[in-house]
Order: C-alpha cells, then structure tokens, then sequence
C-alpha cells in the first residue's frame, strides 16, 4: 500500500499540467456513403473527429441488395474489405492511412489463416499494414462469420 502511494504521489509531483479540454478545438462529423450497408443498428458507418476516422464494424452484407454475400468466410472478407474502404473513400482516406484493425471471426481457429491471406493483399506492402487485433467471438449479427472495425486518419480535417 506505501508503495502505491509513494508511485502515485510520485506521478503527480513529477507530471506536467493537463491542457484543459476547453482549450482544444473538437471536430466532429458523420461520415456516409451509399456504397456502404446502410447501419442495421442505432450507429454510424463512421465518425471523424478532427483528423482521425473510427469507423463501425462491418460484415459482408452487399449495400446494393442488403443481404449477406454468402456464408463462404472468403466471399465474406472481400465484402468486408470493399464495404471498409467505400467509407475509407467517403472520408478522404484510403487502406494507406489505417492505423488499427479489429478482426472478429466467429471460427477463428478454421478461418484465420483464409482471412489473413486475403486481408494481406488489401495492402500495397507491409510496410502498410497497421496494428491489429485478431478474436474469435461466439457470434456476429446476421449469421456473419467474419467483422472488421477499424481506425484510420485523414489528411483533410472536418
């Protein structure tokens, strides 16, 4: 207990003074795009804040019909990916500009490998590819078998 004092005393004394809220300028704005699922749930495809992209989960409904694609995990991943960089694309951004993936598979033990093969030429090169996170989940909505969200930038602020 005196030494979680002593870090946290410790932690205060040695810390510089946060900048308040106030003083930063928040920018926000929903992103939308017509060749993207129309949500299915009370979200947004993707939300800007100043020049930094979160965008939604996505499994591999076709935005032109509104049903899943198939339920080939492969055939999946494709319409995952497209459905991503169409939100990419209607926030200025592009695959390039990632910088976190969240990969939710609900058979990660078959699936993993075939997802990664095709998620990896989603990128020009390695030196592309952005942190991620892989996990397997008991289930995704509308039977999916796969979801990827992710985190990007952009050069253009809101």
């Amino acid at each position: 207990m005196l030494l979680v004092a002593f870090l946290y005393h410790s932690a205060l004394v040695n810390s510089k003074p946060i900048i308040p809220i106030k003083d930063y300028n928040v920018k926000r704005k929903v992103i939308y795009t017509p060749d993207a699922p129309v949500p299915v749930a009370p979200f947004n495809q993707a939300i800007q804040i100043n020049y930094m992209l979160y965008l939604a989960g996505q499994i591999g409904i076709d935005p032109k019909t509104g049903h899943m694609i198939s339920d080939n995990v492969s055939s999946q991943t494709y319409q995952v990916l497209k459905n991503l960089a169409a939100v990419l694309h209607a926030a200025e951004s592009s695959v390039d500009q990632l910088a976190h993936c969240l990969i939710m598979l609900t058979n990660i033990e078959e699936d993993y490998k075939i997802v990664n093969q095709i998620y990896s030429q989603w990128f020009k090169s390695p030196e592309f590819y952005p942190a991620r996170s892989s996990i397997g989940v008991a289930k995704l909505p509308f039977g999916a078998k796969v979801a990827i969200e992710c985190q990007a930038y952009t050069t253009k602020e809101t």
